[in-house]
């Protein structure tokens, strides 16, 4: 009798799980584009703690500054934060400027630079809004910020973007998440009521979302996963191309991308 029970249980909690991620994808489908980037911001606005920003660069950080970024270089890093990888370039003498959307994030990188008497040139905003002057010895995606812009097109256009900032030589580092197999007939439906609520994004194949309650305040967490290929053919679309791929089971999915 047990193990039914237990069955049936797990069937009726899949089965809620389900309909709870329906529910979210239709929900954010209908949100504007701006409400969907406020929402990324507010998901990112808390400080770091001290013990995220002791963690430094992960191991597969260490390794492509390495092999691909000088000493000294001119280092933009797109989604700095708190500080976590932000405060370790301006330690080791490269020239940084940082900028994410999060306003109290970087009064807190900010706070951290100071304190450790460091200096780097921080901007608040999205780093496809906002004016930045270059060139850049390299572009750094912090870890997995590329997957947090809406759209294939907005990405190209970030990359785009990006690659115009580059110095002769330079490379961009992006990390991000691998696919998981895409809910096809989800996809369909969300971009259908996207379109019937006149909605100036649409969900695409790779695109996860839910919706959480901060403090008293639903909003929804976006990330887009890559399927195998997918950033080749968006650097391609900038005008770039990829020279360097991690390959699983690499601690985490990563590309350098150059100009031609």
């Amino acid at each position: 009798m047990v193990p039914l029970v237990r069955r049936v249980l797990s069937w009726f909690g899949e089965v809620a799980r389900r309909a709870s991620t329906v529910c979210d994808c239709l929900a954010v489908s209908t949100l504007r584009l701006a409400d969907l980037k406020k929402d990324i911001e507010r998901r990112w606005r808390g400080a770091a703690s001290e013990a995220d920003i002791a963690v430094g660069l992960m191991p597969w950080e260490e390794a492509i500054i390495r092999r691909f970024v000088s000493d000294g270089a001119r280092v933009l890093l797109v989604g700095c934060g708190s500080g976590r990888d932000l405060l370790v370039l301006a330690a080791r003498g490269y020239v940084v400027t940082g900028v994410d959307p999060a306003v109290e994030a970087l009064n807190t990188a900010r706070h951290r630079l100071a304190e450790r008497e460091l200096s780097a040139t921080l901007i608040a905003g999205f780093f496809e809004d906002v004016p930045i002057s270059g060139p850049f010895d390299a572009v750094i995606f912090s870890s997995f910020t590329y997957g947090y812009i809406p759209e294939s097109r907005r990405r190209v256009e970030a990359l785009r973007k990006a690659g115009a900032l580059l110095a002769p030589g330079a490379h961009i580092v992006l990390s991000y998440f691998a696919n998981r197999p895409p809910h096809r007939g989800l996809i369909a439906v969300a971009r259908t009521m996207g379109a019937v609520t006149r909605s100036d994004w649409r969900f695409e194949p790779g695109d996860l979302v839910d919706m959480v309650d901060r403090g008293g305040r639903w909003i929804c967490r976006y990330a887009h996963a890559f399927s195998a290929g997918e950033i080749a053919e968006e650097a391609a679309a900038a005008g770039l191309r990829v020279v360097a791929q991690s390959e699983p089971p690499d601690e985490a999915p990563y590309a350098v991308v150059a100009l031609p």
